[in-house]
């Protein structure tokens, strides 16, 4: 009975399950962001390249998740038809988590570097089409669980436990990867990134389990038609816009990250790992601030400020040397990840503060598939171009090409915000 309960509430969540929820939620989202930082970034890059896969085709597979995205025109149709929207939810994010996991078995199972990244390309695939599908949904759930008093404060707190969690695994992984790279084994090590990664997704499911929902109140009949309404909302027509640029100008860039750290600049996973620890620390310090300025001053400020961070963090990869790389590259990690993960946070509350309490799914779901299909297409782009620039430049200068043009996009997006985005 008390299973079908968590799963089918009776009655709203009182105060303290929700006072509860929110403290799991703390955890969760932890655990939830590690799982996606070890099957997405350095780890992954490293993983394909060990199987001989070229750059282009690196980046691609770290880009899938928002290919993925475009499933968030089609989820609102399920949740907003559902009273009951929490056991959807946690079956679709275990099979984002898991599926991601079992790659872990393709050398086992696939013999040759053709059928190894096919295979691995196919189970990233799945993931990520499972992870933009559930995103609308997840999403509404846990920003109507956050309290409305000191939101920002919150938030704060979600990222910083976030980015402690992260970084301490990331650098763990990081120095056990290099470890049997060293003993020519690293085979052994991605198996254990990716069985931690199976691990902690059982982890995440049970935790995600124990989140009470409020059932909804009104079940809507979503119809094709209503996925246009977000794009007839004047108030809401700026916010797509401001993602959709951000996405392009992010994306253009940010999925060959990696493979320029890795590849372009020579940097080990262990480094790349204690860039990640320094990029956490400053994270969580300006955090703090984040918050306190979302409380104080709205969203919008907090976006704006966020905007220009990245936009020099992007700016200096492309002036980055690989001399200098050693020095550099960590202070430029800080920057850039302190304003993409406060943009990421302000856009989502900017985003559900514009959009009408009902329907909210689909508003999200408009945006999402809007911005992350023209990130995807910039990508789709930007590999093309890296692939014509390293036959003359190389590796490292063929992608830095990509964060100068970032950078210039995100200079529009900055512009755009502060001329047309609403004060939230």
């Amino acid at each position: 009975m008390r299973l079908r309960e968590k799963f089918f509430p009776p009655a709203p969540p009182t105060e303290r399950q929700l006072a509860q929820s929110r403290r799991i939620i703390l955890a969760e989202e932890a655990i939830a962001g590690t799982i996606f930082s070890l099957g997405i970034g350095n780890f992954l890059v490293g993983y394909l390249t060990w199987m001989g896969a070229s750059p282009a085709f690196s980046a691609l597979v770290g880009a899938l998740p928002m290919l993925g995205c475009i499933l968030q025109a089609v989820s609102p149709f399920l949740f907003e038809r559902l009273r009951y929207r929490k056991l959807s939810v946690v079956l679709v994010c275990f099979g984002f988590r898991f599926s991601m996991g079992l790659a872990a078995f393709v050398p086992f199972l696939f013999s040759g570097s053709p059928a190894r990244l096919a295979a691995v390309f196919a189970l990233y695939f799945f993931a990520c089409m499972c992870a933009g599908f559930v995103s609308p949904g997840l999403n509404q759930w846990i920003m109507a669980t956050a309290p409305q008093e000191g939101r920002g404060h919150f938030f704060a707190k979600k990222n910083i436990l976030s980015s402690i969690v992260n970084a301490s695994v990331m650098f763990l992984m990081g120095r056990q990867l290099d470890y049997f790279i060293s003993k020519g084994q690293p085979q052994t090590g991605y198996f254990i990134v990716y069985g931690t990664i199976l691990l902690l997704t059982f982890l995440d499911i049970a935790m995600l389990s124990q989140v009470w929902e409020a059932p909804s109140q009104r079940v809507l009949n979503i119809k094709p038609r209503d996925f246009l309404r977000p794009f007839r909302d004047r108030r809401f027509r700026p916010v797509i816009l401001f993602d959709t640029l951000w996405f392009i100008a992010g994306n253009f860039s940010s999925v060959f990250l990696p493979v320029y750290l890795l590849r372009g600049l020579g940097l080990s996973h262990s480094y790349i790992s204690v860039m990640t620890i320094l990029a956490s620390v400053t994270g969580i310090l300006c955090n703090w601030i984040w918050g306190r300025m979302a409380d104080r001053r709205g969203w919008r400020a907090v976006l704006t400020a966020a905007s220009a961070l990245a936009c020099c963090g992007y700016l200096g990869w492309f002036f980055l040397t690989p001399a200098a790389a050693l020095f550099l590259a960590p202070v430029l990690q800080c920057v850039a990840t302190a304003g993409t993960s406060a943009s990421s946070l302000a856009t989502l509350n900017m985003e559900y503060a514009s959009c009408p309490q009902e329907g909210k799914t689909v508003y999200l779901g408009a945006v999402a598939v809007v911005s992350n299909l023209m990130g995807y297409t910039a990508s789709l782009t930007a590999s093309a171009i890296q692939s014509m620039l390293e036959h003359s430049l190389g590796t490292e200068r063929s992608i830095s090409v990509l964060f100068a043009i970032s950078a210039v996009g995100m200079l529009a997006c900055l512009w755009h915000a502060r001329k047309n985005l609403p004060k939230i």
